[in-house]
Parts: C-alpha cells; structure tokens; sequence
C-alpha cells in the first residue's frame, strides 16, 4: 500500500510541477506509467526539471531507456560479473574518476552489499535521499561508502542514487562472507 501511495504522491507532484513549470516534453504522457520503482521515491522538491524528464524516460520493463544510461561499470566478483547502468549526476561522474577500484563488501541487515571508498565523493548538487529497493546502487554519505540493495529498505536522508542493476542481483545476495569487488568503466 505505501508504494501505491508513493507511486500516486509522485505521479501528482510530477504532473502539477510540469503543469506549473509549463516543463513539456512529447513523451511525457506515454511515460507517465512507466517510472521505474526507483526512481518515484525522489522527493520532488529536490529534483530539477532535467531529473524529471530523466524519470520519465524509462522503457516498457520500468528500466532506464538506454539513451538516458550516462556510464556502465562492471563489478567482477568469485567469477560472477554484474553491469550497473550509471546516472548521470555529480557524485556518479565524481566516482567514475576514482576507478578502476578493488574493494571489500561485507553484509549489512540481510539488505545490502556495504564497502568504505578511499576518499568522500562529491555530493554537491546531487539530490540526497533515497527509498532504495533491490538493484540500487548507492553512496551512503554518512560512512562514505557505497551500498547496493539485494532488498527493499526504509527511505534514507543519506543515500545518493547513482546507478542500478538491472539483472544479477543476486549473485551479490548470495555472497555470505566479506568478498573482493573489482569495479571497472566499461567502454
């Protein structure tokens, strides 16, 4: 029931800022339907009207339209590799400059994958706050660390969303003991 909320709050907020902005766009009304689970949770009140569109432009299974992918990394564990689609936003262009990247991810709340950066990314005028679900791949601010999500969790003032997983997901959940990532640029 709380995402149908949420769903409905975010469908509400997105039609009266562009309808207030006059923000118009030719997909706009085919796209209305379609915002992916991650992305309807963004507060509105920090998105601007690129972020909007960008929500919007999501393809049939709810994914982000391959046009709107900014940067793909692989992460390479065990054998296994996934591929995050990157967002296009200043702590994600901020992270892309420090790869290729070895790090250790241990367990955190039977949710998510957890691992320390070398160094605190950039968080300026990049929306912080986030109702992660399974695939997001994220800065938790507050550790300076990154957190992907095998599982739904409670809204976070101090998640930056910055990429998702769209299949793979739970290669990573399987993974009952700290484990060795390599994260790379793709071409």
């Amino acid at each position: 029931m709380r995402r149908f909320l949420s769903l409905i709050f975010g469908i509400i907020t997105i039609l009266v800022v562009t309808s207030c902005k006059s923000f118009t766009s030719s997909n706009t009304d085919s796209h209305l339907n379609q915002i992916s689970h991650k992305q309807k949770n963004v507060p509105m009140e920090h998105s601007s009207e690129n972020e909007i569109s960008s929500m919007l432009k999501t393809n049939e299974s709810g994914s982000l339209d391959e046009t709107e992918i900014f940067a793909r990394i692989r992460l390479t564990f065990e054998g296994e590799a996934i591929i995050v689609n990157m967002y296009d936003n200043p702590t994600t262009r901020d992270f892309l400059t420090i790869l290729p990247l070895t790090l250790t991810f241990s367990d955190f709340a039977n949710a998510e994958k957890v691992s320390t950066l070398p160094r605190n990314l950039s968080t300026e005028d990049t929306q912080e706050g986030l109702d992660p679900s399974i695939g997001d791949f994220t800065l938790y601010v507050p550790w300076a660390g990154l957190a992907i999500f095998y599982d739904d969790m409670p809204y976070d003032t101090g998640l930056v969303p910055m990429g998702r997983i769209d299949s793979g997901i739970e290669k990573l959940a399987n993974m009952n003991d700290d484990f060795i990532v390599t994260i790379e640029k793709m071409n």
